[in-house]
């Protein structure tokens, strides 16, 4: 089940490398370097492989612990108001709501090539795929209304 969810990420990833290679030119991606995007409230997270000739994204179940550079952990809504601009990714981490492990230059070179870049959600998903906004989500969590 989760290898089309990979397979469409990582074409999205690959087509915004292409459309956009200026985007993660400020990271070193001389070596080939996984992040792990671990919602918490939900079953599955995403290990982004960058540098090399193929960058991917893996859906993984939960329970698999393959090994990441750094590793980023919050609930879906703030991950999405931290990405879209929302919230201030520093005051989330201090705040205690996100947690961080691993190598913390390439979490911050990575974030600072999306904030950069203006890049929006849709622009990292497969097309065709739902966005799940942080403004379609109601008190409870995220709505299951998508809109592209």
């Amino acid at each position: 089940m989760l290898l089309p969810i990979s397979l469409g990420l990582s074409a999205a990833l690959r087509r915004v490398l292409h459309q956009r290679p200026d985007v993660f030119d400020r990271m070193d991606l001389s070596q080939h370097r996984t992040v792990c995007i671990a919602p918490t409230d939900m079953p599955v997270s995403f290990q982004i492989s960058l540098g090399g000739l193929d960058p991917r994204v893996r859906a993984i179940a939960c329970r698999d612990t393959r090994p990441s550079d750094a590793r980023i952990e919050a609930p879906i809504r703030t991950l999405i108001n931290v990405f879209e601009g929302r919230e201030d990714g520093d005051a989330v981490f201090f705040s205690n709501d996100l947690w961080i492990e691993g190598d913390t230059s390439l979490i911050v070179g990575l974030r600072n090539a999306l904030e950069e870049a203006e890049l929006t959600l849709a622009d990292l998903l497969p097309l065709g795929l739902p966005i799940l906004s942080a403004r379609q989500a109601g008190p409870d969590g995220p709505s299951r209304q998508g809109a592209r």
